[in-house]
This record gives structure tokens, sequence and C-alpha cells, in this order.
């Protein structure tokens, strides 16, 4: 057994579903996809835009987009894309066969907490001036998506996508069920705010060079039409192939017990590859631990359960960082027990890494069971004293 991984290979590893449940409780319907949740109203009918007056549309969200400060929000940058950009630039107007009108806005992958709390206040807006909430998608705890039906004008759809900064350099990223979309930074840090073509009481944020953005995002024929968009998103929309998300966490796990499968099993379940690191017999002599079983016998506990991808023993205290480096890791797993200390929190963030504190199995420890097993040990020795 070497020092680092003892596991097999595993090849074909398989997306595991979500298992987190959505901040907000207003769900109409919810499909998971693996690390997401799509939330949308089944009853929602999307006819094209054109003839239903979306000019109104526009204006009333870009609007509020342009004075988030004036209702107590911060500005972040925000922008019109795919179809909306390409009527924008090519037909200087709607694309007759659109149907819905097209903003992204910029958020940071690095503090998802804050992600989450400006979608919601966006959310809260939006409801106030007669949109109505109709579809939200999560990736990884984070909102992709949040679209509007204008019940003040048809119903028309104002989808917002997040694209996050902090993820990939050079790049924003968002993500969808399957795959995510790498949008070069360049555009959105050159944003331009132009008046609509055809109304210039409208001011909206276009990526610039705008046409350059076409070409990047619908191919080198962007200027010419075609009777369906779709068929171009797909074949040009720059899509990469989810990457694995890796979960690590450390473990004695001597006297495995029932409280170690529970918090190793919530672990697995927001990612797709486990890692778990035995801590080494040397040590846990330094930390005054006696041990029921050896190094080599807790990781083969370990490493045979369905959950865990990866196993390797710990043999320094100070690794944290390297083993997120070298297995990639996108979550550090610890026990709520562990909230707040000094040396968990120092990693916070490192390489992108969030750190995930989970509730320990109530009236359930190794030290409980170590006790009680002393206590009978002790108390059958006394009954042989006797006879």
């Amino acid at each position: 057994m070497g020092e680092t991984d003892m596991a097999a290979d595993h090849p074909g590893i398989q997306r595991r579903p979500a298992r987190y449940l959505l901040k907000d409780d207003a769900a109409v319907d919810i499909i998971e996809f693996g690390h997401g949740h799509l939330r949308i109203d089944k009853e929602l009918k999307i006819p094209p835009i054109y003839d239903l007056s979306p000019q109104i549309t526009l204006r009333r969200g870009s609007d509020l987009l342009n004075d988030l400060d004036h209702h107590g929000l911060e500005n972040r940058p925000w922008w019109i894309g795919v179809g909306t950009a390409l009527g924008f630039a090519r037909e200087h107007d709607f694309i007759k066969w659109d149907t819905d009108i097209d903003v992204r806005m910029l958020l940071d992958y690095r503090d998802v907490d804050a992600a989450l709390d400006y979608s919601r206040q966006i959310t809260t807006l939006f409801e106030e001036y007669g949109f109505k909430l109709v579809r939200v998608f999560y990736w990884q705890h984070r909102p992709m998506q949040v679209a509007f039906a204008d019940t003040r004008n048809n119903n028309l759809i104002f989808d917002i996508y997040f694209f996050y900064e902090g993820a990939k350099d050079g790049y924003l990223v968002h993500y969808i069920d399957t795959s995510y979309r790498e949008k070069p930074r360049q555009f959105i840090d050159q944003l331009q705010s132009r008046p609509w073509p055809t109304d210039s009481t409208i001011q909206v944020n276009v990526p610039s060079p705008v046409e350059d953005y076409c070409a990047w995002r619908f191919g080198p024929n962007w200027r010419t039409p075609l009777s369906d968009l779709s068929e171009r998103i797909e074949q040009e929309s720059c899509l990469q192939p989810l990457p694995v998300i890796t979960a690590l966490t450390y473990g004695t796990f001597d006297g495995f017990h029932y409280g170690h499968l529970r918090i190793l099993e919530r672990a697995a379940a927001f990612s797709d590859r486990l890692v778990v690191g035995i801590v080494s017999d040397d040590l846990c002599k330094i930390k005054g631990k006696n041990l029921m079983l050896n190094e080599e016998q807790r990781a083969a506990v370990i490493e045979a359960l369905s959950c865990v991808d990866e196993v390797f023993i710990q043999r320094q205290m100070n690794q944290k960082e390297i083993d997120i480096e070298r297995f990639d890791a996108n979550y550090f797993v610890a026990g709520d027990d562990w909230r707040d200390h000094p040396r968990i929190e120092q990693i916070r963030n490192y390489r992108g890494c969030e750190i995930v504190y989970l509730e320990r199995t109530p009236q359930i420890s190794s030290t409980k069971i170590r006790r009680k097993l002393l206590a009978g040990k002790s108390w059958w020795s006394r009954i042989r004293g006797k006879v």
C-alpha cells in the first residue's frame, strides 16, 4: 500500500445526484441535473416576442439594472447577450423569431453566499416591479439563471444569466446542466453603454467590440440570418465539458461507526470524486491518540466504501494546501466541531477551494464509543476478579 493513492483507478466516475436544498421555497417544479437544480414554471408559454412590443420590457428591465444603487443594490456589470446582442448588431432591432430578452450579469465565483444573496435581491426587485419569477437554475449552490415573465407586457421573458469571474483566468464562466461556457473576459472589460437602435430612450450595455462578440458566439457567418437561432447556438457556443468536482476530507476513522459513514456520504453527495486522507499512525501518536487499528487497516475500511473514490495516508500536519492542489479539490469538508478553526479557515478559497462544515451525527462519536468499550471491559474485569 503506497503512501499516497491507495485506491484503484476510477475511470468513468459517474456524477452523483445533488442532494442540497434550494435556498428559496417557492419552487413550482424541481428537476435535478447532477450538481444542478432547475426550477421552472411548466405552464409558461414562450411565443416570438417581435410583435409583442419587446421594447417595453427591455426598457423596464434595463431601467432597473441601470439604477440598482437607487434600489439599495450593488451595481454589478450587466450586458445584453446571445439573440438580443445579435439583433442589436445585425438587425438593429430584435430578431423576429427570438423568444426572450437575454441579459447577463457578473458575479464572483469565490463567494457563493454573496452570489446567492445578490440573486435574491435581484429577484425581489424585479417582482416588486411586475415581473414574475418563472425559472431558476443553480449549479454547485450558485445561481446561474433567473428568468422573469413581464406581467405588464404580454408575459415577455426577461432572462438573466449569471456569469462568474474568479473561476478561470481570462474568462467568465456559466454552468448549465451538462457543460459550461467560457466567455473571454475582454468582451466584458470593454462594455459600452449604447442606446437601443430603434428607441434611443432605452440604454443597454453591449459586449465590445460587439461584432467580435457575435463572431465568437455565433461563428464567422453571424451576419447571415438563419431561420432557427438554436442550431447556430449549438454549433458555435464554445461549450466545454463539466469539470469533475472533487471533495477532500481527512479523518482518523479508528473504530469506524455510523457517524463516520454519514459524514462521508454527505461529502460524496455534492461531488463527483471524494478523496479521503487517513491520519497516519505517527501523527496520531503526536496527537496522543491510542489506536485500535493501524493506518493500513483504517484505510482499508474507508477504501471499501462505495461513496469514497480515493484514499491516501496523511503523513504531515500541514499538507492541506498540498493536497488541495494535487487533487484539484473544489471542496474541503470538515465536521462542524472544527468550524472557525484558524487552521481550517486558513485554506478558505485556496486555489478556489471552498470549506464545507457538516453537522456531526448526534450522540455518536469515537470518544463515546471508546469510553463505553473501556467501561464494559472494566466491568467484566471486576466480575472476573470476584469469581
